[in-house]
């Protein structure tokens, strides 16, 4: 089982008391409340309570490994993505933009690139229609449509607008 010495002693019935639950980080809460389960006594385990310890054991590693990463900023990584086209009208593959990026960080740059295509600094396309549904797996293609930044208009209106409304 994980170390609960996160908050203090783990046998301490005021744990919680210690730091606010709402204050808690997300491995802090699902530390938290796997002690608060342990605390059944040992003879009530179940098959579901093996099956939680299980889980837990799989669960704490990768939450510490989504600790480490870096904080997931839609903006950020679609700055990353317009960053790697050079004229408006250039295509692109989705795999040829996301190379060399780490596994986990694929589906961040793949929603980036809806939100860029919703706010029309890309187009994206794929091949479904010559290659049909099956053949046109990892076919998607950008083009590079605009650098503006929709949310960055939004920004600069509400800052002028909370300019004139202190006027």
């Amino acid at each position: 089982m994980a170390d609960l010495n996160f908050l203090g002693d783990a046998d301490d019935p005021f744990l919680c008391l210690k730091k606010p639950i709402k204050d808690l980080s997300v491995k802090e809460l699902v530390r938290y409340r796997i002690h608060e389960f342990w605390q059944i006594p040992k003879d009530h385990m179940t098959k579901l309570m093996v099956r939680v310890q299980d889980w837990e054991e799989k669960m704490v590693p990768l939450l510490d490994d989504e600790l480490e990463r870096r904080e997931f900023r839609i903006h950020d990584y679609g700055s990353e993505i317009l960053e790697k086209f050079h004229n408006l009208g250039e295509e692109k593959t989705f795999i040829d933009v996301v190379q060399g990026v780490e596994r986990h960080e694929v589906s961040r740059y793949f929603l980036s690139a809806l939100m860029l295509t919703n706010t029309y600094n890309v187009k994206t396309q794929d091949d479904a229609e010559v290659l049909g549904l099956e053949g046109a797996v990892n076919t998607m293609k950008m083009q590079f449509l605009k650098k503006e930044r929709h949310h960055e208009c939004f920004e600069a209106e509400g800052n002028f607008l909370q300019g004139h409304s202190q006027a």
